[in-house]
């Protein structure tokens, strides 16, 4: 009995202690089985066999991204014998003293670099003061008893000293170049080493407990924020007779300090972060160019939406490695490569700073109307921009050689890496589209339309953690699209054209750019804009060369843009088309008068030729088709009047 009370005072202490403690430890290596990305983040899903001895283990999965949300991990056992007592994580940084060390051994160099420098600069002060003494003392004058022979070896010594004292002072501004150069570059390295100080890995523990020795499955599935997709197009078209070929496409990156080899990818919509509160119905209430009352619950939780913001940081001559570039007021940072690409997460509405040693700090503001690609020039520092200069000489055969593999269109090595111009040359002019504008701007582009929508792509793919988008496939579609060529001829006299996607919800399609070939040419660039409250979307596909334009003034009263002080000025314009083309072509030609903007001005339209008539904004349309090789003209004249002693200023 005595034996017993004794044992159990022995095990009470024991028990006491956590299961850690007593534990048996055990390291799973767990590869990733399927990664669903969406718009902002990404969902991961690990899973390994293990086997367990009977009682209690602590299953460990180390090195997982840094970028882990812990509310998110979520531990799953396939056999149910086995209990999950608890799951708990931590971020290891081991890593932390490599980088400590790694930037001890840059300080040594840079500080060796700077007493180079100073070294260097003494010397040339020493000589440049010997080369001053030399031709101080050069000339001989007053000198009795003195020989040819005695002015010959002066004359020599002094050519001879000169030479020496040149040389040797363009061999120490060389030396210098090099200990400034590599004094750059090493302090960028030791910036881009601090910015990365703190980063480390993700280690998850799961305490499971089983009666009997057994195996199971384990599941891990978390969620990253350093991961995203946006959507790329290639629309190719024979001509306006023939459907659209459409590629969809998801431009994935992601920057989590995990690869993903070989996995299985999902593309999805959908809104991971999204709270379980269910909605509540209020009174629903309509008005033009407002959906109904019920959705304002969901466009309240609309998050800051960010974007991913690329380009090249260069110095006007060659581009500019190790730039740092921060998304000032969070955690998202870059480091240039040796081209200068960048490529950041920004949200909407921030401020990206990009500094570099020697130059001068630039921010950019990035709005939502802000391109995708930021190419930056960064201007020297009074400090350092002489010797930049000598540098940036020095090395014109790299400058040539780089410029030349990053010029747009250029296949490089690192093809991934190559940024394409993101100006949407292909656009219509729309400084005359007033009267086009939707009603209800806030509205976010597809949203009410289009349903969330996750899609699973047949083929595996890897994509590393380098931020360096990866196409996926999402679908390719033949779409009946209708073609309109558009003409606005006072702003450009070119003939647009334009295809018009019916019912593009059931394509899924979102806001993105678009890689346009017309009749197997590639035309550049254009961009697909969603608008939930259009059942068709427009693309714009770029001049067509033949349809000719043509616009000019056959009627007035005063000559063409110059100051009138008549109370009453007409204008006639005539806009002629003509179709070169071998086929017919649908067409709607868009003009303008002037509207008052005083009491005193009154603008009378007298005739438009049969055009549809927007008076809010002046906007006078006509749509007719032209046969291949047929003109048509199209006129419209319109009055002024406006107090006498006024000066008007008219097209």
């Amino acid at each position: 009995m005595k034996y017993c009370k004794k044992l159990g005072l022995m095990l009470l202490p024991l028990l006491a202690l956590p299961f850690s403690s007593w534990a048996i430890e055990k390291d799973l290596q767990m590869g990733i089985d399927q990664v669903t990305v969406y718009r902002s983040g990404a969902e991961v899903v690990r899973s390994s066999d293990v086997n367990l001895p009977a009682g209690v283990t602590e299953l460990r999965i180390r090195s997982l991204s840094p970028s882990i949300d812990p509310k998110s991990i979520l531990v799953k056992m396939s056999n149910e014998n086995v209990k999950l007592i608890s799951v708990t994580h931590e971020l290891d940084f081991a890593n932390q003293k490599k980088i400590l060390e790694e930037t001890a051994k840059i300080q040594k160099i840079t500080e060796a670099l700077k007493d180079s420098i100073a070294q260097t600069n003494s010397l040339l002060e020493v000589y440049a003061s010997e080369k001053e003494m030399m031709k101080s003392n050069k000339s001989i004058k007053g000198v009795e008893g003195i020989t040819a022979d005695d002015l010959s070896k002066i004359t020599t010594f002094y050519h001879k000293k000169m030479t020496e004292i040149e040389n040797e002072q363009n061999r120490l501004k060389k030396k210098k170049k090099e200990f400034t150069n590599q004094y750059i570059t090493m302090t960028q390295k030791q910036i881009a080493l601090n910015l990365s100080a703190n980063e480390s890995s993700f280690t998850i523990k799961a305490m499971v407990q089983a009666e009997k020795a057994t195996d199971t499955r384990i599941r891990l599935t978390y969620f990253v924020t350093e991961a995203g997709w946006n959507p790329v197009y290639e629309a190719r078209i024979t001509d306006n007779k023939h459907p659209m070929q459409l590629t969809y496409a998801a431009s994935v990156r992601q920057n989590v300090h995990e690869d993903w080899s070989n996995i299985s990818i999902r593309i999805s919509t959908e809104n991971p972060m999204e709270d379980n509160v269910s909605p509540t119905i209020s009174s629903d209430k309509l008005n033009f160019g407002n959906s109904a009352n019920y959705v304002t619950k969901a466009q309240a939780k609309v998050k800051p939406r960010t974007k991913t913001i690329k380009g090249i940081v260069s110095n006007f001559m060659q581009p500019l490695p190790y730039v740092c570039v921060v998304a000032k007021g969070t955690n998202f940072y870059a480091i240039t490569d040796q081209n200068g690409y960048y490529e950041i997460n920004a949200p909407e509405n921030c401020e990206v700073e990009f500094s570099h040693l020697g130059y001068t700090t630039q921010n950019i503001q990035i709005t939502p109307a802000s391109g995708d690609v930021i190419n930056i020039n960064l201007t020297e520092s009074a400090e350092l921009k002489d010797n930049l200069n000598e540098i940036l000489n020095n090395n014109e055969a790299n400058r040539q050689e780089q410029n030349a593999s990053t010029a747009p269109g250029v296949t490089t090595e690192s093809s991934e890496k190559k940024v394409t111009n993101l100006n949407h040359k292909n656009l219509r002019p729309t400084h005359l589209a007033e009267a086009e504008m939707d009603l209800e701007e806030e509205i976010v582009p597809g949203w009410l339309n289009l349903a969330p929508f996750t899609v699973s792509i047949p083929n595996k793919y890897t994509i590393p953690s380098n931020n360096i988008p990866t196409l996926i496939l999402i679908n390719d579609y033949t779409i009946n699209a209708t073609y309109e060529y558009v003409v606005l001829p006072k702003l450009e006299k070119k003939a647009y054209i334009s295809a018009f996607i019916p019912d593009w919800t059931k394509y899924k399609l979102l806001d993105g750019p678009v890689y346009i070939f017309w009749n197997n040419e590639f035309k550049g660039q254009s961009y697909l804009s969603t608008n939930a409250m259009k059942n068709d979307v427009e693309l714009s596909i770029g001049a067509d060369k033949g349809i000719t334009v043509n616009r000019e003034i056959v009627q007035s009263n005063s000559s063409k843009q110059v100051l009138i002080s008549s109370n009453k000025a007409t204008r006639t314009w005539k806009i002629t088309l003509s179709n070169t083309k071998d086929t017919p072509v649908d067409i709607a030609v868009k003009d303008q008068y002037p509207l008052s903007n005083d009491e005193d001005i009154t603008v009378d339209l007298l005739q438009s030729q049969g055009a549809s008539v927007d008076k809010s904004t002046g906007i006078l349309t006509w749509r007719t088709t032209l046969q291949p090789g047929e003109e048509k003209k199209f006129e419209f004249t319109y009055r002024v009047k406006y107090p006498v002693g006024k000066s008007l200023y008219l097209e």
